[in-house]
């Protein structure tokens, strides 16, 4: 088999890019030409699973993808960029850092390298140097849908536009960075891993209860207080019978207290649930009527598209990856980014029309069957794979 290595910025699973890196990363070894060595920055529970589906991982102690970006929450401290300058980017580390690199290059003999994110680049920058082809995966707008920045960008960019490709997961990525990079720029759309046993016909609002539910790290980005605003306003208005499920880990704090306040001050605490974070998305999806994607902008969208395969009916904001997942009306509908009013009237004439929200549903779940599977990402990719190496 053909070794390539394949660079990710977390060790944990609360990112999309960590799931799809595992699902990609394991139906690039069931085909068998080539095998997935992943690197990266600590030991955790990303390193567990790639273990557990025996694919060859090595982490870089104490590497932290800070070193090529940051959240803009830490730009505004110039104190603090002057302690994270001296502390974290010390030529010393980073050489260090790049002499393990590349042992694990040369005694892995790596072909070609894979960079999964946008906030990483440390090992493409090596494979540069080494005349080794490198191929980045651009999962994220950056500022729009992650709060980050590249530090020092004109010489990150410079390192990315010596890329042979650019793979962006959605037509809007594309769009943003066609503009300042200059590598050609493919979509690949992300691929979701589900078994048979996931898919099933999922008839909703069947209850008098309408079980709605929003999932991602709870951040204003994502809008979680939007739709509990949009499903309070059915409440009061319409005497709506529903309940509100809010799973994800919470990364900012002020925003999560933000909703129990509202839940509070609305009397909504048997309505509105906040249920922690989950690993079986698909599975508890299967149980909601409506799944809201409320992100101010998604990249792509996997919640979107795991919410099509549970055969949820799945309203959603229309931008960014989300507004090219969803097709209006056919495969599920769209609301006007941050519109509350509107998405609140989108989910009531939903529910007033249930027979064709389920058609709706199940066109959806049909598509994403046929168009969002692990294997086809892995198929376009490797075709991509055995051109730079043709």
């Amino acid at each position: 088999m053909i070794n390539i290595a394949i660079q990710n910025s977390t060790h944990d699973m609360t990112s999309g890019a960590s799931h799809s890196l595992i699902s990609m990363a394991k139906e690039i070894k069931k085909e068998g030409k080539y095998n997935p060595i992943i690197i990266l920055p600590e030991s955790g529970e990303l390193e567990k699973k790639l273990n557990e589906n025996d694919i060859e991982c090595y982490v870089i102690n104490d590497y932290r993808k800070d070193m090529w970006s940051t959240g803009l929450d830490t730009l505004q401290s110039y104190h603090a960029i002057k302690i994270y300058t001296k502390l974290v980017l010390s030529p010393i580390r980073v050489r260090n850092y790049m002499k393990e690199i590349k042992n694990i290059l040369i005694n892995k003999n790596i072909k070609l390298v894979h960079i999964n994110m946008l906030t990483c680049g440390l090992v493409g920058q090596v494979a540069i140097k080494m005349g080794i082809p490198v191929v980045w995966h651009i999962r994220e707008y950056l500022e729009e849908d992650i709060g980050a920045k590249i530090l020092w960008p004109r010489k990150r960019l410079r390192i990315i536009n010596q890329s042979k490709r650019l793979i962006a997961i959605s037509e809007g990525v594309k769009s943003k960075f066609q503009k300042i990079l200059t590598p050609p720029i493919d979509v690949i759309y992300n691929g979701i891993d589900f078994s048979p046993n996931e898919i099933m016909q999922h008839e909703i609002l069947t209850n008098d209860v309408v079980k709605v539910a929003i999932f991602g790290r709870i951040s204003e980005k994502k809008g979680q207080f939007e739709l509990a605003q949009a499903m309070e306003k059915l409440y009061d208005k319409k005497n709506l019978d529903y309940e509100l499920l809010i799973y994800g880990g919470i990364q900012e704090f002020n925003y999560f207290e933000k909703i129990q306040e509202f839940v509070k001050l609305h009397g909504a605490e048997n309505r509105i649930y906040y249920k922690g974070m989950t690993s079986h998305s698909i599975e508890v999806m299967k149980k909601i009527d409506i799944l809201g994607i409320c992100s101010n902008q998604e990249a792509f969208g996997r919640v979107t598209v795991e919410g099509q395969i549970a055969g949820c009916l799945v309203i959603g904001a229309n931008s960014g990856g989300t507004k090219e997942l969803i097709n209006d009306g056919v495969t599920g509908y769209k609301y006007v980014t941050h519109n509350i009013d509107n998405l609140s009237n989108v989910i009531w004439d939903a529910i007033q029309n249930r027979e064709m929200s389920n058609k709706i549903a199940t066109a959806g779940q049909s598509y994403a069957i046929e168009h969002f599977s692990a294997r086809k990402n892995a198929e376009e990719i490797m075709n991509l794979y055995d051109e730079l190496l043709a």
